[in-house]
């Protein structure tokens, strides 16, 4: 098993079983503990390593290039284009974001408050209940719980021996004094909360930033590193397992990211020309919602669909407001279509696989455990999971674990010299294509 021969002999003798199996089992105890000890880094590392697994073609394009093989300064760019990016999001879109999505809640729930309040309008006329009273939601709301729960919501009722105290107001004086010291308190508490959050973010991104560099630099490395402990024989099927992990999560990871930006971009382009208000905050939205399979792209209409039932359009205001609504799911359910047909093919191919029963069902279960983050990542932890056990199951049946992937031959054909255990690949290929006719 071992790869490279110990340095001096031991005269100790061999593990037993049982001995393998209590140590391992200790092992596994140990990592499990630690693992759990550090929970508070494991977001920061998967975030740094699924930067790293974005960002990697362009340091390889750079490296291969720009750089004539230098990895350093390549790693370098990266990182500096990465805080630029993160420093003009900051500065330019999240404050305009801020404001947008701030006006899009406030003015949806004065629309609602309005609709609900004011009498219900059919074409022009007031809707009558059966007592010939103009209809009022809110009002028809509250009648329907009341007669379903009962009095009960009304208030708790009271056996008319309470009694109470009046409230002596405190002296002038006192209460100025006891104000200014409580705003006091407040400033210095909110203070110290700010200053700590500031500090708390900016360790926090440094630390990412020294993930994603290492990433960067020593991801193969580390692989290789995992490769090398693996018992004789089965170095390949590891590699090929971490290489189908890799088309799985780059072209995922990538995909996703191209899609949001590009149907981020429409929205807030449509958003331009039929003038609804809030365009950055919807387009961000749409963007967003890319990374939420199947139920994204729908969820993604309907902040569309309320501004314009709610605001209408600035470019033209004597529009109807349901044909405007009309509109808009129409130019949506188009740029679904070529999202399907057309972006999403090229952009993604079948990196996943998967039917969408299965994703689906994946995204509750994941929003189920994990929130968002769950919802976001449970098509690639599905797809991860099958390759495991399309491998467990090959091996267990006896039948070749993998399918043949030119990609992945065409990949180990130009690697193999600067991987360890694979030489002899290249010595075999090359034996190959002299022996064909």
């Amino acid at each position: 098993m071992a790869k490279i021969p110990p340095q001096q002999t031991s005269t100790a003798p061999a593990w037993a079983g049982s001995i393998r199996f209590i140590f391992l089992a200790g092992l596994v105890i140990v990592l499990v503990g630690i693992v759990s000890i550090s929970t508070a880094a494991l977001p920061l590392t998967a975030t740094g390593l699924l930067l790293a697994y974005i960002l990697y073609p362009v340091k390889s394009f750079l490296q291969r290039r720009v750089f004539r093989g230098r990895g350093g300064p390549a790693v370098t760019v990266v990182i500096l284009l990465v805080i630029s990016t993160v420093l003009l999001i900051l500065l330019l879109v999240v404050p305009t974001l801020i404001i947008q999505t701030v006006n899009f809640i406030e003015s949806t729930f004065i629309a609602l408050n309005e609709f609900a309040t004011q009498p219900l309008v059919f074409n022009g006329e007031p809707v009558l209940n059966e007592s010939g009273e103009a209809v009022i939601l809110l009002d028809e709301l509250n009648e329907l719980v009341r007669s379903y729960v009962g009095p009960a919501l009304d208030g708790t009722p009271t056996t008319g021996d309470e009694t109470t105290t009046p409230v002596q107001p405190l002296p002038i004086d006192e209460g100025l004094i006891q104000t200014i010291l409580v705003l006091t308190g407040d400033f210095v508490s909110i203070s110290f909360q700010l200053f700590g959050s500031i500090a708390a973010a900016g360790i926090n991104g440094l630390f990412l930033i020294l993930m994603l560099s290492y990433f960067l630099s020593d991801g193969q490395t580390m692989i290789e590193s995992i490769i090398e402990v693996a018992p004789d024989g089965y170095e390949r099927d590891l590699r090929r397992i971490f290489w189908e992990f890799g088309q799985v999560w780059n072209d995922y990871l990538r995909g996703q990211l191209i899609l949001g930006l590009l149907m981020g971009f429409l929205m807030w382009l449509m958003s331009i020309v039929l003038g609804l208000q809030n365009p950055v905050f919807l387009g961000v939205f749409a963007g967003f919602m890319e990374f939420i399979p199947n139920l994204g792209p729908v969820l993604a209409m309907l902040p569309p669909v309320l501004v314009a039932l709610f605001s209408g359009s600035s470019n033209f205001p004597e529009m109807n407001t349901l044909v405007l609504v009309g509109i808009i799911v129409a130019i949506w359910i188009v740029v679904q279509q070529l999202e399907g047909l057309v972006f999403q093919p090229r952009i993604m191919g079948s990196s996943l696989n998967l039917h969408p029963v299965v994703i689906v069902i994946g995204v509750i279960v994941g929003g189920s455990l994990a929130g968002i983050v769950g919802v976001i990542l449970s098509s690639p932890l599905i797809a991860t999971g099958r390759i495991l056990l399309q491998y467990v199951y090959g091996r267990l049946a006896e039948e070749p674990p993998f399918r043949r992937n030119p990609s992945f031959e065409h990949w180990l054909r130009m690697n193999a010299p600067h991987l360890r255990h694979e030489p002899e690949y290249v010595e075999q290929q090359a034996t190959e294509s002299t022996e064909q006719p």
